[in-house]
């Protein structure tokens, strides 16, 4: 057998590495276990969409080396995943118009290979699963095509009225556009949406979704609403379902969705038709 003292050294320091990133591991996930556990008990969902885009972020703004962006980011969110799914044992359905394997692994690059991941029957049923508390995400097609609007965005809008008169303490919301990280080959796929029960909080570069429903086209509406609340970056995708006109502003920047600018906005605007706050998500992260 070939020897080399050079090459024996590199391995060994190399396993020496290994232990040190193993014990950091075991380490790391004993402090998310903590903070997960604390989660549960204040009814708190233990995955934080904007925390963990802030985190990549971090991680990868101080990257350098011949490791790609794409393995940091990969390496990172499964371990987050991981300590999520056995801390928690988390389950996603996804309604989606083409189910490739492409798409799929799209949404488990995201959630880890952990994750307990079924494909709901269509997108009504999957978001009652959402709203009965039978599975913890729902993953389907992006708002920001106009048929996959027509799909889903009435359905949605329906279950929040449903949690706003059973007096639920949070909605459901939008909370995360896959792919997260987008590269040449991820920019093939269509693009997806990931709605939980959880407030939507800023990861310091959002886009957010606000929703006009009216009797009439809302257009006017919708462009005195979006100057009360500054907003200058935006763009607006309608629908007519039945009567009822869906104004979908894509807003690209955060809107808390409990300012004292939104909640006035929806006050103003109740006798003509009603403005519903979606949540919203994390830029994604281009490598």
């Amino acid at each position: 057998m070939y020897k080399s003292q050079t090459l024996d050294s590199i391995r060994q320091n190399i396993d020496n590495i290994d232990n040190t990133i193993h014990d950091l591991l075991m380490e790391r996930a004993a402090l998310a276990s903590s903070i997960a556990a604390e989660k549960q008990k204040r009814g708190m969902p233990v995955v934080h969409p904007a925390r963990e885009a802030r985190m990549i972020r971090r991680l990868l703004g101080r990257h350098h080396g011949a490791l790609p962006q794409q393995a940091v980011t990969r390496i990172w969110r499964e371990l987050v995943s991981a300590v999520s799914m056995l801390q928690s044992g988390l389950s996603a359905v996804y309604s989606i118009e083409q189910d490739s394997v492409q798409n799929y692994k799209t949404i488990t690059d995201y959630f880890g290979s952990l994750l307990n991941l079924e494909k709901g029957q269509d997108e009504l049923s999957s978001l009652r699963q959402l709203q009965n508390g039978d599975c913890d995400f729902a993953v389907f097609d992006s708002l920001c095509h106009e048929g996959d609007v027509a799909a889903w965005l009435p359905n949605l809008i329906a279950a929040i009225d449903g949690d706003e008169a059973a007096d639920s303490k949070t909605q459901l919301s939008i909370v995360q556009a896959l792919p997260f990280v987008s590269d040449a080959e991820t920019l093939k796929t269509r693009g997806f949406h990931v709605v939980m029960r959880a407030h939507f909080e800023p990861s310091d570069d959002d886009v957010s979704y606000v929703v006009y429903k009216s009797s009439d086209d809302g257009a006017a509406a919708v462009q005195n609403a979006m100057a009360a609340l500054s907003v200058k970056d935006y763009r607006t995708v309608s629908i007519k379902v039945s009567d009822e006109s869906y104004n979908l502003c894509i807003v690209n920047q955060y809107i808390d969705a409990e300012s004292a600018a939104f909640v006035d906005m929806k006050h103003k605007h109740k006798d003509n038709g009603k403005w519903y706050h979606l949540g919203g998500h994390p830029k994604p992260i281009k490598v």
